[in-house]
């Protein structure tokens, strides 16, 4: 997946989260963070990938 789906992903997925724990849908919002959690890894994964080909 690409840096740019990954942010528009998180920001679905962060907004559903909320959505979730408003209606208290815990078990929703807890695979949302999971789902999270995994995109933010990727992304790290990523942007550190540009570093070292930056330098």
């Amino acid at each position: 997946m690409e840096k740019d789906q990954i942010i528009e992903q998180l920001k679905i997925i962060r907004d559903k989260k909320e959505k979730a724990i408003t209606a208290q849908s815990y078990e929703m919002a807890s695979q949302l963070r999971d789902r999270e959690k995994d995109l933010l890894k990727q992304l790290e994964e990523i942007e550190q990938n540009d570093n070292k080909h930056s330098r």
